[in-house]
C-alpha cells in the first residue's frame, strides 16, 4: 500500500495534600477548542482519531474503575486511560474520587483543565509517592489500540486507527512540569509502540525520556545515554523481581541523547517550581523515523520494516519515580499529535 502525498495529522486516543482544591475546570461558556486545520485532519477525526486532545475523556483501570471528562467528552464513546503502578491496591484519585489504598489515600491524582491560553483542554497529573512503596512509582495518560488498558476498547479492527510505521513522520506534544525530590530519579516517557500480524514477536514499543532528573544520589532504573536499554534489563539492574515477556520489547532510551529534547528550551531537566503555572511549556517534536532508524542499526528492528508494521498506541506522557519515596512531581499534556507522510 503506498503512502499518501499529503501529509495528514493523527492524534492520540489511546499526566499540601494531593487534593488541590481544584473544581472541574470547564470551557468557558460560549468557547470551544480549535478545530483542527485542514480536511484531511477533520476527517481522521470522525474515524475516532483525536487531533490535540480534543476528547477529554479517560477511565481508570480496575479494582475502582472511574471517569474522568469534560464538556463534550462525557457523551464520547472513544476515551484514553490512565494508569498507575499503585492500580491494584487503589485508583488514580480525582476531583469527585477520593480514593484510598492499604497505604491511605492513592498517591496519584489527575483531572482534565481548561487551558484559556491555548484554546485547548489539558491533562493535569499528580504523583506524590507516599511510604509504603517499592521504589517505584508510575501514573501516566495512555493511548494504547490493541490493548485492555484502555477503556472503553478503541475500534483497533479498524485499519484507519493504525498507521503504517512507515508512514509515521513525526510526534508534536506540549509539556510542563515541577520535580520536586532531589533523592530519588524521575523520567517523564513518551511511548511509541507498534504490532507485526505476520511476526507477532517483533511486536514492541520505544520508551523515549522527554523530562529526566537525577537524584543525588543516583537511584538505578533510568535509561542510560547511549544505545537502548529493554524495560527488563532496567527492571532487573533496579531489583524487580517478575519479569514479564512484554519488558523484553520495551525499549528505553535516553531522550537528550537521541535528539530528543525541547525544541524552546535548552534544558529537559527543570526542578522545583513554586506552582506549575511557573513551569515553561516545554514543545516537543520528536523524529519517528530517525528513532527507528537508530533501532535498525542497534538490531532491535529488523531492515528494511516489515511490511505490515502498524503504530499501535503508547504512553502520551507520565511520571516515573526511581528510588526514595517523599517529594512531588506533576505534569501537563496538551496537543498531541501524530504526523505521517
Amino acid at each position: 500500500m503506498n503512502a499518501p502525498m499529503q501529509m495528514k495529522r493523527f492524534a492520540s486516543k489511546t499526566a499540601v495534600s494531593l487534593l488541590l482544591a481544584l473544581g472541574a475546570c470547564g470551557a468557558p461558556e460560549g468557547e470551544k477548542p480549535e478545530e483542527p486545520l485542514g480536511s484531511a485532519a477533520q476527517a481522521l477525526t470522525a474515524r475516532g482519531w483525536d487531533p490535540f486532545m480534543n476528547i477529554p475523556n479517560a477511565w481508570t483501570k480496575s479494582p475502582e474503575q472511574h471517569r474522568f471528562c469534560q464538556g463534550g467528552g462525557c457523551s464520547s464513546t472513544l476515551g484514553y486511560a490512565v494508569a498507575s503502578s499503585s492500580e491494584s491496591t487503589c485508583a488514580v484519585r480525582g476531583v469527585g474520587y477520593d480514593t484510598y489504598g492499604t497505604g491511605g489515600l492513592c498517591p496519584n491524582w489527575f483531572n482534565w483543565e481548561w487551558d484559556a491560553s491555548a484554546g485547548r483542554w489539558k491533562a493535569h497529573i499528580i504523583s506524590v509517592p507516599v511510604s509504603g512503596q517499592n521504589g517505584y512509582q508510575y501514573v501516566g495518560l495512555e493511548q494504547y489500540i490493541n490493548n485492555p488498558r484502555s477503556f472503553p476498547a478503541w475500534d483497533f479492527s479498524n485499519t484507519h486507527h493504525w498507521p503504517y510505521v512507515s508512514w509515521v513522520h513525526s510526534v508534536h506534544l506540549q509539556v510542563r512540569a515541577r520535580y520536586c525530590n532531589q533523592n530519588s530519579n524521575a523520567r517523564m516517557p513518551y511511548y511509541f509502540a507498534w504490532v507485526v500480524p505476520s511476526n507477532p514477536s517483533l511486536d514492541g514499543q520505544v520508551s523515549i525520556d522527554l523530562l529526566t532528573y537525577v537524584g543525588a544520589p543516583p537511584a538505578l532504573g533510568m535509561p542510560d545515554p547511549g544505545p537502548s536499554q529493554t524495560e527488563a534489563y532496567l527492571a532487573t539492574r533496579a531489583g524487580v523481581t517478575v519479569i514479564k515477556e512484554e519488558m523484553k520489547r520495551t525499549f528505553e532510551v535516553n531522550g537528550a541523547s537521541w535528539g530528543v529534547k525541547p525544541n524552546n528550551y535548552s534544558s529537559s531537566q527543570l526542578w522545583c517550581y513554586n506552582s506549575i503555572n511557573d513551569a515553561p511549556w516545554l514543545d516537543f517534536s520528536i523524529n519517528i523515523p530517525a528513532v527507528i532508524s537508530r533501532l535498525q542499526q542497534e538490531g532491535r528492528l529488523p531492515t528494511p520494516l516489515p511490511a505490515d508494521m502498524r503504530y499501535s498506541g503508547g504512553i502520551i506522557g507520565g511520571i516515573e519515580f526511581w528510588g526514595p519515596v517523599g517529594g512531588w512531581a506533576e505534569v501537563e499534556l496538551r496537543d498531541h499529535e501524530i504526523w505521517t507522510y
